[in-house]
């Protein structure tokens, strides 16, 4: 493969890397956020 072949392949996966763990954390504040509130949601983080 090319240097430019490469490059590009390279630079499509970080920005996969990115997109993937953007959605990771989307997902998993999501999972983890309930209707308790803020005290509860702080009792958990503690």
């Amino acid at each position: 493969m090319t240097r430019t072949t490469n490059a590009r392949i390279a630079g499509f996966i970080f920005l996969l890397y990115i997109a993937t763990g953007i959605t990771s954390m989307v997902l998993s504040g999501q999972a983890t956020s309930g209707a308790e509130g803020t005290a509860a949601k702080l009792a958990s983080i503690a």
